[in-house]
């Protein structure tokens, strides 16, 4: 026998041998970091469970109505066709008789001027408009355009003191100063429908033809017995967090009136959008300052005389 042959079986024997070790401590590491791995997933998946369960006791009240919340900003605003009204005749009227317009407000000119005044004392936003004001006979009759002012699904700011209504009379006065409840109507109307005739200056003229208009402002009734006309339904509502919270919750928007305080000197309406764990949003007609924070209920409860929610007909 070959001396080479002889030498090479243990050689190879030794080969398997280590081979056959080398595979049984990988087996074992393998099996090994498996455990380790089985180990930490189980671990995480406890300290998960823990946490869930901690959290929601902490929490679990306030996660489903804000779910709910949420469910209805997103889908059951739009679950109704929302009838539109007409605003063609009003359209046409205040845009060819403009000139009655202007001659009703300089009849009131030395009220009004003091009224501006005062406005532009307590509400510096309100300066160019009452700057503007001996030119507004540029603004009176002209088409309004709201397609740059909204966005669908978004509760829309329009100011009362905007130059293309603010000047336009309302009553004895004109929009730019007596106008919050039309512009807070604007604002729901044109929301719920995403009708964009229905400005401001459109929902003023509304108010008066349809006696909605009384010399302390807009009347109450509006909110109730006006409401058809458009399309829209208002129930008078208490005047608590969860009533306010239930009414935000279900799609409503709450239009206030307000006594004096941080909104107004006098009297005025507000609109309330939405809420989160801070207090209440607002869309002030007044002032964009206000409408850019939210206000706790503590804070905004002793300033509301009154409050309706607002929806579509049949919501």
């Amino acid at each position: 026998m070959n001396t080479n042959a002889a030498h090479q079986i243990p050689v190879h024997r030794q080969r398997r041998r280590i081979s056959r070790q080398e595979m049984l401590r990988r087996k074992r590491a393998i099996r090994r970091r498996k455990r380790i791995a089985r180990f930490f997933r189980i671990s995480v998946a406890v300290l998960l469970l823990l946490t869930a369960v901690s959290f929601w006791q902490d929490y679990g009240g306030e996660i489903l109505p804000t779910v709910n919340h949420l469910y209805y900003q997103l889908t059951a605003r739009y679950d109704l066709p929302v009838s539109k009204y007409d605003f063609a005749a009003l359209q046409e009227e205040n845009e060819t008789t403009f000139a009655e317009s202007l001659s009703s407000v300089d009849a009131d000119a030395e009220n009004i001027i003091e009224a501006l005044s005062e406005l532009v004392k307590n509400n510096a936003e309100a300066a160019d408009f009452v700057a503007d004001y001996p030119n507004r006979q540029n603004y009176l009759g002209q088409s309004i355009d709201l397609t740059h002012d909204v966005i669908i699904g978004q509760v829309p700011l329009f100011l009362q003191w905007d130059k293309r209504w603010g000047y336009v009379s309302f009553g004895d006065s004109i929009i730019g100063l007596s106008g919050c409840g039309p512009t807070c109507l604007s604002m729901a109307y044109v929301y719920f429908t995403r009708d964009l005739n229905g400005t401001p200056r459109e929902m003023a003229s509304y108010c008066e033809k349809n006696g909605y208009y009384t010399e302390s402002g807009t009347s109450w009734s509006l909110w109730t017995d006006g409401l058809s006309a458009l399309g829209l339904s208002g129930e008078e509502l208490s005047l608590s967090e969860n009533s306010m919270k239930k009414a935000l919750d279900q799609g409503k928007l709450i239009v206030c009136s307000m006594r004096p305080g941080d909104f107004t000197t006098s009297g005025h309406y507000i609109l309330l959008f939405d809420y989160d764990d801070t207090g209440f949003c607002v869309k002030d007609p007044n002032r964009v300052s206000n409408s850019s924070h939210t206000w706790d209920y503590v804070t905004l409860s002793p300033q509301i005389k009154n409050l309706w929610a607002i929806s579509p007909t049949g919501f």
